[in-house]
Protein backbone atom coordinates (compact mmCIF):
# COMPACT_ATOMS: atom_id res chain seq x y z
CA UNK A 1 0.00 0.00 0.00
CA UNK A 2 2.84 2.43 0.89
CA UNK A 3 4.22 1.90 -2.95
CA UNK A 4 0.87 2.82 -4.23
CA UNK A 5 0.71 5.82 -2.06
CA UNK A 6 4.01 7.58 -3.51
CA UNK A 7 2.48 7.82 -6.94
CA UNK A 8 -0.88 8.47 -6.02
CA UNK A 9 -0.77 12.35 -6.33
CA UNK A 10 1.13 12.54 -9.37
CA UNK A 11 -1.43 9.99 -10.84
CA UNK A 12 -4.53 12.40 -10.21
CA UNK A 13 -2.46 15.22 -11.02
CA UNK A 14 -2.19 14.02 -14.36
CA UNK A 15 -5.51 12.74 -14.45
CA UNK A 16 -6.59 16.04 -13.41
CA UNK A 17 -4.54 17.75 -16.05
CA UNK A 18 -5.87 15.82 -18.58
CA UNK A 19 -9.56 16.74 -17.61
CA UNK A 20 -8.79 20.13 -17.84
CA UNK A 21 -6.44 20.07 -21.20
CA UNK A 22 -9.89 18.63 -22.63
CA UNK A 23 -12.41 20.31 -21.16
CA UNK A 24 -13.27 23.20 -23.41
CA UNK A 25 -12.56 22.68 -27.06
CA UNK A 26 -11.79 19.50 -29.00
CA UNK A 27 -8.62 18.29 -29.22
CA UNK A 28 -6.57 17.57 -32.08
CA UNK A 29 -5.87 14.17 -32.30
CA UNK A 30 -4.52 13.53 -35.80
CA UNK A 31 -2.96 15.66 -38.55
CA UNK A 32 -2.70 14.03 -42.41
CA UNK A 33 -1.21 16.15 -45.51
CA UNK A 34 -0.98 15.01 -48.84
CA UNK A 35 0.07 17.11 -51.94
CA UNK A 36 -1.57 17.26 -54.75
CA UNK A 37 -0.67 18.43 -58.33
CA UNK A 38 -3.96 19.44 -59.86
CA UNK A 39 -4.33 20.68 -63.33
CA UNK A 40 -5.92 23.61 -64.81
CA UNK A 41 -7.83 23.56 -67.71
CA UNK A 42 -8.70 26.82 -70.10
CA UNK A 43 -11.97 25.96 -69.24
CA UNK A 44 -15.28 24.65 -67.19
CA UNK A 45 -16.53 21.42 -68.18
CA UNK A 46 -20.12 22.31 -67.08
CA UNK A 47 -21.47 24.31 -68.39
CA UNK A 48 -21.12 22.94 -71.76
CA UNK A 49 -18.97 25.11 -73.80
CA UNK A 50 -20.75 26.43 -76.55
CA UNK A 51 -19.40 25.57 -80.26
CA UNK A 52 -18.08 28.71 -80.97
CA UNK A 53 -16.17 29.75 -77.87
CA UNK A 54 -12.75 30.83 -78.42
CA UNK A 55 -11.32 28.71 -75.22
CA UNK A 56 -11.09 24.84 -75.23
CA UNK A 57 -12.60 22.75 -72.25
CA UNK A 58 -9.82 20.57 -72.87
CA UNK A 59 -6.68 22.19 -72.87
CA UNK A 60 -4.24 22.07 -69.71
CA UNK A 61 -2.89 25.89 -69.22
CA UNK A 62 -1.01 25.09 -66.34
CA UNK A 63 -0.34 23.44 -62.98
CA UNK A 64 -0.98 24.64 -59.35
CA UNK A 65 0.47 22.26 -55.95
CA UNK A 66 -2.14 21.99 -53.80
CA UNK A 67 -1.48 20.78 -49.96
CA UNK A 68 -4.63 18.93 -48.79
CA UNK A 69 -4.93 18.83 -45.14
CA UNK A 70 -7.20 16.68 -42.37
CA UNK A 71 -7.23 17.22 -39.21
CA UNK A 72 -9.30 14.83 -36.55
CA UNK A 73 -10.26 16.29 -33.66
CA UNK A 74 -11.91 14.80 -30.12
CA UNK A 75 -14.07 16.59 -28.20
CA UNK A 76 -14.90 16.13 -24.17
CA UNK A 77 -17.85 13.68 -24.70
CA UNK A 78 -15.18 11.69 -26.87
CA UNK A 79 -16.52 12.25 -30.25
CA UNK A 80 -14.25 12.63 -33.43
CA UNK A 81 -14.82 15.39 -35.94
CA UNK A 82 -12.92 15.94 -38.97
CA UNK A 83 -12.11 19.04 -40.98
CA UNK A 84 -10.62 18.86 -44.43
CA UNK A 85 -9.12 22.16 -46.55
CA UNK A 86 -6.87 22.07 -49.38
CA UNK A 87 -4.02 25.28 -49.21
CA UNK A 88 -1.74 27.04 -51.61
CA UNK A 89 1.78 26.57 -51.12
CA UNK A 90 1.88 30.56 -49.98
CA UNK A 91 -0.68 29.21 -47.01
CA UNK A 92 0.90 26.58 -45.95
CA UNK A 93 4.21 29.06 -45.02
CA UNK A 94 1.67 31.62 -43.40
CA UNK A 95 0.46 28.16 -41.26
CA UNK A 96 4.34 27.40 -40.61
CA UNK A 97 5.02 30.42 -39.69
CA UNK A 98 2.47 31.19 -37.42
CA UNK A 99 2.94 28.14 -36.01
CA UNK A 100 6.75 28.85 -35.14
CA UNK A 101 5.69 32.52 -33.65
CA UNK A 102 3.04 30.22 -31.75
CA UNK A 103 5.68 28.15 -30.13
CA UNK A 104 8.40 30.97 -29.48
CA UNK A 105 5.16 32.12 -27.14
CA UNK A 106 4.59 29.41 -25.61
CA UNK A 107 8.58 29.09 -24.69
CA UNK A 108 8.37 32.52 -23.24
CA UNK A 109 5.13 31.55 -21.46
CA UNK A 110 6.67 28.62 -20.27
CA UNK A 111 9.77 30.28 -18.87
CA UNK A 112 8.31 33.66 -17.26
CA UNK A 113 5.63 30.78 -14.94
CA UNK A 114 8.30 28.05 -14.53
CA UNK A 115 7.57 28.22 -10.98
CA UNK A 116 4.23 27.37 -11.86
CA UNK A 117 5.42 24.31 -13.17
CA UNK A 118 7.37 23.40 -10.18
CA UNK A 119 6.44 21.52 -7.25
CA UNK A 120 7.16 22.85 -3.83
CA UNK A 121 7.04 20.36 -0.90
Amino acid sequence: MQRIESVRGRVYASFIRSEHENAILPTLEDLDVVCDLRPIFEDYVFPAPVATASVDYKKIIGFSCIALVELVTEDSEGKKHKLSFQMTEKTLADLQSALGRAHDQLDILKASTRELFTKHD
